[in-house]
């Protein structure tokens, strides 16, 4: 697990570099959104790191709340119509509002997590929803944001069974941990090729 995380870091690092180095093809506000996305991944990992397992909750607690805004405001700024903006809008509310209550009811923090991952979910959808009807659809393939959501969405589904299992206490098998490590792997790697591939082309 040890080995997965370092790579993990490693990716998240190179994710992040890379926009850096290409922000001025990809700027936009959703580019500012998803470049804090990466930047408090590496944070909470990098804090993670270096804390005593088992007593590192309240760090990814706190992460939550970012992990989530960012995501929030990537959909928000992509988001063309009215209907998606409220969506993103009032789930945030919703979001934030259980969030607060967690920090009150202290039981309800073990599944702010969990929560995240069913909020964002529908964010992902509706972005595929709005660039089938549109005219983008042609290009889809060089479209950053399009490839950034299939990783999102790989990285949201196939880790959702795994952390739900976790925060339950039923998932005692750490070898099992290792595929939410590989599925994050996975969704570097794609946001890493996409930006790669997008600047040659976009140059």
């Amino acid at each position: 697990m040890e080995a997965f995380q370092n790579n993990i870091i490693f990716l998240e690092i190179a994710s992040l570099l890379l926009c850096l180095i290409f922000f001025n093809i990809f700027k936009s506000k959703q580019f500012y959104f998803f470049i804090g996305y990466l930047m408090f991944a590496i944070l909470a990992d990098f804090i993670g790191g270096i804390i005593e397992v088992g007593s590192d909750a309240w760090l990814y607690n706190i992460y939550t709340f970012f992990e989530y805004s960012s995501v929030a405001g990537i959909y928000y700024f992509l988001a063309n119509k009215q209907l998606s903006k409220k969506v993103v809008f009032f789930v945030s509310i919703l979001f934030y509002l259980i969030y607060t209550i967690s920090f009150i009811y202290h039981p309800l923090q073990r599944y702010t997590v969990i929560i995240l991952h069913f909020c964002v979910v529908p964010f992902l959808f509706l972005y595929f929803q709005e660039l089938l009807n549109s005219k983008k659809i042609i290009n889809y393939k060089k479209q950053l944001f399009f490839w950034i959501t299939v990783g999102l969405l790989i990285y949201y589904f196939g880790t959702l069974p795994f952390i739900t299992l976790s925060f339950i206490g039923e998932l005692q098998n750490k070898i099992l941990w290792n595929i939410p490590a590989v599925i994050l792997i996975i969704m570097h790697l794609i946001f890493i090729v996409s930006l790669i591939w997008l600047r040659k082309i976009r140059k």
